[in-house]
């Protein structure tokens, strides 16, 4: 069960990619449905632990995501990538 070290319920988003964010001394990752939506994957400033992601940049993903937190507001969800369900294709906003 890979969601037993998480509190709270695990999702499928489908039709979502991952957007890379390089900045000047860090790195970000992002998952973006096509509405332009999204939920930041915070990570230290290498965005080591993400790296894995590289790979399925600009390529429409089918994701299993679990939800650990979110910020004060409520307004943006924080969790982890469980696993990559399916490569659907090329991304086409």
């Amino acid at each position: 069960d890979l969601t037993t070290n998480y509190a709270s319920a695990a999702y499928i988003f489908e039709n979502v990619t991952i957007v890379k964010i390089q900045g000047a001394d860090y790195v970000n990752y992002v998952i973006e449905d096509k509405s332009g939506k999204s939920i930041n994957l915070y990570s230290g400033a290498s965005g080591a632990e993400y790296g894995y992601l590289d790979e399925y940049v600009g390529k429409e993903l089918k994701l299993l995501f679990a939800i650990n937190s979110q910020n004060s507001k409520g307004t943006k969800w924080r969790g982890h990538i469980l696993d990559v369900l399916e490569v659907v294709g090329d991304w086409l906003p």
